[in-house]
């Protein structure tokens, strides 16, 4: 297969056009500040129970949980990239980690202060999940490309990146300060609902334009020891 293909590179661009909503949206903007708003205790402090801690800060919750996803990234993310390697399913594994965080951005909905260690899990996973999507979106770049274009397509892809991150947030944003403009009524900001409707226009956004990626990155299969073969499609 030729490499430096457009079609090839516009589609790994493109994929971090699609999860960089997650990165702005649940990472550092929304979603932190929304589970500080949840985590409180019947007298409204920022005290929960969680697991086995009693009285525990919220915003030490949401630090063990993102130090823990941390943590797990830093575990899975060399098993898997080798398993991937070894068998050349990158792809394969990126669309698996990619529809893994898409589903958690849906499950995120039913955040709710009843469900606060639902919430934890299910951030850490979603965590997880996005981290690993870009490690093996990032061992295709070998496969589409030579090696005197990478750090100009990687440009491109963080640019693309930072455009499609901020246009998920502004919206998100628009809707979550001006609820009533987007159909919300009075009851329904009360429970959060178009906040948690955020994660879930996340997960929409994220997959619907890595399918773009999907359909035309090449897929790397390896048919023998030392031998590789490049196609269309998985």
């Amino acid at each position: 297969m030729q490499k430096n293909q457009p079609r090839h590179i516009r589609a790994w661009c493109m994929y971090d056009w699609a999860n960089s909503a997650y990165s702005l949206t649940i990472t550092s903007a929304i979603f932190p500040t929304y589970f500080l708003v949840i985590a409180v205790n019947s007298a409204g402090e920022g005290v929960v129970n969680f697991l086995f801690w009693t009285d525990i800060p919220s915003t030490v919750v949401y630090a063990y949980a993102y130090s823990f996803s941390a943590l797990l990234i830093v575990l899975v993310n060399p098993l898997v990239g080798s398993l991937a390697d070894a068998t050349g399913k990158q792809k394969l594994f990126m669309r698996f980690f990619c529809y893994l965080g898409v589903f958690c951005c849906f499950l995120l909905f039913f955040s709710t202060p009843e469900n606060l260690t639902f919430t934890v899990l299910i951030f850490i996973v979603s965590s997880v999940a996005y981290s690993a999507s870009i490690v093996f979106c990032n061992s295709l770049l070998p496969i589409i490309a030579t090696p005197d274009r990478y750090e100009s397509i990687s440009a491109r892809g963080f640019a693309l990146g930072y455009v499609g991150g901020v246009a998920m947030l502004a919206l998100n944003i628009m809707m979550i300060e001006m609820p009533s403009s987007f159909g919300f009524t009075p009851e329904m900001v009360k429970q959060s609902i178009h906040v948690r409707i955020s994660f879930v226009l996340v997960g929409i956004w994220w997959w619907a334009f890595a399918e773009y990626a999907f359909y035309n990155l090449p897929a790397h299969r390896r048919i023998g020891e030392g031998q590789a073969k490049l196609s269309g499609g998985l």
